[in-house]
């Protein structure tokens, strides 16, 4: 054998051998053979080996669907060239697979289970922790091909997330606001397999760098382990959406300034409108995300409700620094008020709202609101308050408004971010048709005409006064009695009640320009004293003012009298109470002025013996209409005269009060403004009275006679003293005082 190996023709067709050959006497034989034999029967020996350890041979392709970046669907096709069964070690061949197919069920399932445990184990080795679901309960089998179909959900502790997180919403989420995943990947192939992984990433998604064989939007990796040399190969694609529907290229904040008054006090609220905010100071997104430096409110909402980061952490690191920066600005501004602000957020824009994201459709709607609220602030417009404004607008003023009328939204220049204003008005008060009035810092202006849609009309002021004058007293002068010129004083208490329910405004009160308005209702005039519109001094003034009317009135009424007025201020200060609703403005409750005196007015009258009685001179009073205004005059006379009016007057009468008191009363109307009416009437005086008012009289004119006969008495008894028992001149006395009525007593000493 040796002999013809070393004869053989095919190895003396090498160099090498003959080689050899020429020095066999020189290398033994055996030598020869052995360093010739030796490496092939090494290649022989790992030719065997491999053989017997690769049991399958199989070629599958696993053709991926990716219907979201966590959602995948798996079509796997499969060839069997051969395929051992593990329980049985019996192998077979394409060939008797197929013939098994139609002829023995039961073997074919158990082929069908063990190729399948196979693949499902792949996939699931391939998605590490990943959920894998199986479509079907065994392979489907034509012609040499086996079918089998997968669900792969790739799970947030594939991605080496939080067990919290939704990986569903998050990576969808993130890939619509323009973000990048990147996807590193381990594809399995088991012992004599070549598989090919193809991803179709349909017509949402799309690769942005991979290094896989690329077929438009297919991307594919094959894993050839034939061989059993290649269990697995590393790859990696980043994915990015095709279409986002939202790219921030910045932050966008803006602030909302509200200012509430629709109710009592006035508050100030003021919205940080958050839409998108920059991440350069958070630091809670994993190294898979990239590409995403600005994220849109949806997905603000999506981070916190994946606990990615919580509310108060948004606050310290995004709100804070607005909220600050607002507040000084807003101080130091022409509102000039100290703000305390209470912090919430507006609950319905944030996760907790009815429709916090979607991950089709991710963007800014609505936008997120931190809210800052101080209940009680001092509102001004058109230099009064904001509840003044309000109640006269209701009571039929129409005002003018510009952006210097109020004080607030001026100087808000220093503020780094846009912003807007609105203003709620009380229901029915619109400025240029709008109930809530916004205005911004760019393009609308706070302008326009204030007015209600509700306010009264009034055409003609309503002013209702009655003056009244009564005589209290009657008295007797006595002094003009014994001159023989009688006269007797009445004595007077006038009263002025003054009701105003509509005027023009009255003097010295005065409105802004800005504010148009022809008549003030009561309640309007309530307000304005309450709200300081009308000052302390022009109340004052106005008061003062009255009272002067009050007396110049009078003192026409009745010739020569000087009546002095005096103001009733409390009546004056209740009738100022009201609901201090502003919605409400009307003149139902007036404003009451009250004017009063005390004085006395003398009146003449005769007394006649024959025949006997008294007779009161006539007396004419003067009545004047006062503009704008109804004006009723009333004297009411004592009891026990009689009254008439000396002609006909139109729009006088003569009445009687409940306790008999006469009185005449004529009333006039606005339209009687300064028509002047003398009136002069007759006086009769009953007996009853004559003897009550001379009653003084006659106790004077008897106590004067009393006076008179005691005196008399009294001179008629010093007369009739007995003479002094002792007198040093008898007889000089006697002669001396004799007819003398009167009586001189002796010096001390002279007894």
């Amino acid at each position: 054998m040796i002999e013809s190996l070393y004869n053989n023709e095919m190895f003396n067709r090498f160099k090498f051998w003959r080689w050899i050959k020429t020095r066999s006497t020189k290398i033994p034989v055996i030598v020869l053979i052995l360093i010739i034999l030796l490496p092939l029967v090494s290649f022989l020996n790992i030719s065997v080996k491999a053989d017997e350890e690769i049991k399958n041979i199989v070629s599958a392709t696993f053709s991926i669907d990716m219907e979201s970046a966590t959602d995948l669907k798996i079509a796997v096709e499969a060839i069997v060239t051969k395929l051992t069964l593990s329980t049985s070690e019996k192998t077979y061949n394409s060939e008797e697979i197929k013939d098994i197919s139609n002829t023995n069920a039961e073997q074919m399932g158990a082929i069908k289970y063990a190729l399948k445990t196979m693949i499902f184990n792949q996939i699931k080795a391939t998605f590490i922790n990943a959920q894998v679901t199986s479509s079907l309960d065994l392979l489907n089998y034509e012609n040499y091909t086996f079918y089998d179909k997968y669900s792969v959900n790739l799970t947030s502790k594939f991605f080496s997330l939080n067990q919290t997180i939704n990986s569903y919403e998050l990576i969808n989420g993130i890939l619509d606001i323009g973000a990048r995943i990147r996807y590193d990947l381990n594809f399995k192939a088991d012992s004599g397999w070549d598989n090919k992984y193809s991803f179709d990433l349909g017509e949402k998604l799309d690769f942005q760098l991979t290094d896989a064989k690329i077929n438009n939007n297919i991307i594919e990796w094959t894993v050839r382990n034939s061989d059993g040399k290649l269990p697995s190969l590393s790859a990696f694609f980043i994915l990015r959406n095709k279409n986002p529907t939202t790219i921030e290229e910045k932050e966008d904040i803006s602030i909302g300034f509200i200012l509430d008054s629709q109710k009592e006090p006035v508050s100030f609220e003021s919205e940080i409108v958050v839409k998108s905010i920059s991440l350069k100071n958070y630091d809670f997104l994993p190294e898979f995300i990239t590409n995403i430096e600005f994220v849109p409110s949806d997905c603000i909402r999506l981070f916190v409700k994946n606990n990615l980061v919580t509310w108060d952490e948004i606050y310290q690191k995004t709100i804070k620094a607005v909220h600050e920066n607002m507040k000084n600005t807003v101080e130091k501004s022409v509102f000039n008020q100290t703000l305390t602000f209470t912090f919430n957020w507006d609950n319905t824009t944030t996760d907790g709202c009815s429709d916090p994201f979607d991950i089709d459709k991710m963007d800014k709607n609505p936008p997120i609101k931190a809210l800052l609220k101080d209940n009680e602030i001092q509102l001004i417009i058109n230099d009064i308050s904001s509840k003044a404004l309000f109640g006269l607008v209701n009571a039929g003023a129409k005002s003018n408004i510009n952006h210097n009328a109020i004080n607030f939204g001026r100087n808000l220049d220093t503020l780094s971010y846009n912003y807007n204003i609105s203003l709620k008005m009380p229901e029915e008060i619109y400025i240029n048709n709008e109930n809530i009035y916004t205005w911004d810092n760019k393009n609308i202006s706070f302008s326009g005409l204030m007015l209600s849609k509700k306010s009264p009309e009034y055409k003609q002021p309503i002013i209702n006064t009655m003056i009244e004058i009564e005589a209290e007293t009657t008295d007797l002068n006595l002094l003009s009695f014994f001159t023989g010129d009688t006269e007797l004083s009445f004595g007077l208490k006038i009263d002025e009640e003054k009701n105003y329910k509509v005027t023009k405004i009255p003097t010295p009160f005065s409105l802004p320009q800005a504010i148009n308005i022809t008549y003030l209702n009561s309640d309007a005039i309530k307000l304005c004293i309450e709200e300081n519109v009308f000052k302390e001094e022009e109340i004052n003034t106005f008061l003062t003012n009255e009272k002067t009317l009050f007396e110049q009135t009078i003192n026409k009424i009745i010739t020569g009298l000087n009546a002095k007025g005096n103001i009733n201020t409390e009546a004056f200060q209740n009738s100022l109470q009201w609901d201090s609703d502003i919605t409400k403005m009307d003149e139902k409750e007036p404003i009451k002025t009250q004017i009063y005196s005390h004085t006395s007015h003398p009146i003449k009258f005769k007394i006649s013996i024959t025949p006997p009685g008294l007779k009161i001179n006539n007396q004419t009073y003067k009545f004047t209409g006062l503009e704008d205004q109804y004006v009723t005059y009333r004297i009411i006379f004592p009891n026990g005269i009689k009254i008439s009016l000396s002609n006909d007057y139109e729009g006088i009468y003569v009445n009687e009060t409940n306790d008999g008191k006469q009185y005449i009363e004529i009333t006039f109307s606005p339209e009687d403004a300064n028509a002047e009416v003398d009136v002069t009437i007759t006086i009769e005086p009953y007996i009853l009275f004559i003897i009550a008012l001379l009653t003084p009289c006659i106790v004077a004119i008897i106590i004067a006679l009393i006076l008179i006969i005691v005196i008399i008495i009294f001179r008629k008894k010093r007369k009739k003293r007995k003479k002094p028992a002792y007198s040093p001149k008898p007889a000089e006395d006697t002669t001396e005082y004799e007819d003398e009525d009167y009586y001189i007593p002796p010096p001390p000493g002279s007894k």
